[in-house]
């Protein structure tokens, strides 16, 4: 097995803040940007710099995550366009809505970086009505679609 440095100035100097196994026991890294606005610029040089030199953990699946909203389609657009140039790459794009959307049932995490009475108010439980994000197909998807016989549908 691989070893890896896992402190600050090795995580740091891969431009990775988080790192983790997903239920399959894939690695999953998640670059952290506090931004007041994020463009479609920012989320190229973030995925850029993931892909510019070896991968940390060999890592499969990026997810880019940001203060900033992200719903605007210049985003979407460069999204997709960055998947199909890395589609060995899972990668997601998280943003202020969709991290409020994933605290609102995570009352203790909530309660232990701001308060309690915060968590109380801010954790309803209510999901609010948005549209599904897009999701587009990855390259371990297409692979395995394509290996179960669904690949006509996937495409």
């Amino acid at each position: 097995m691989a070893e890896y440095d896992l402190s600050p100035l090795a995580l740091d100097a891969t431009s990775i803040d988080l790192a983790g196994r997903d239920a399959e026991g894939r690695f999953v890294v998640v670059q952290c940007k506090d931004y007041r606005e994020f463009t479609a610029g920012d989320l190229r040089k973030a995925v850029e710099t993931f892909t510019s030199g070896r991968r940390p953990f060999n890592a499969d699946h990026l997810i880019v995550a940001t203060s900033a909203p992200t719903e605007r389609t210049q985003l979407a657009d460069e999204l997709a366009t960055l998947q199909r140039e890395h589609e060995d790459l899972e990668l997601d794009l998280w943003g202020a809505e969709q991290i409020n959307d994933l605290l609102r049932y995570q009352a203790d995490v909530v309660a232990r970086f701001w308060t309690r009475e915060t968590a109380e108010v801010f954790c309803t439980g209510a999901r609010p009505f948005r549209v599904s994000p897009l999701l587009l197909p990855t390259a371990r998807s297409r692979r395995t679609a394509s290996s179960s016989g669904l690949s006509r549908r996937v495409r």
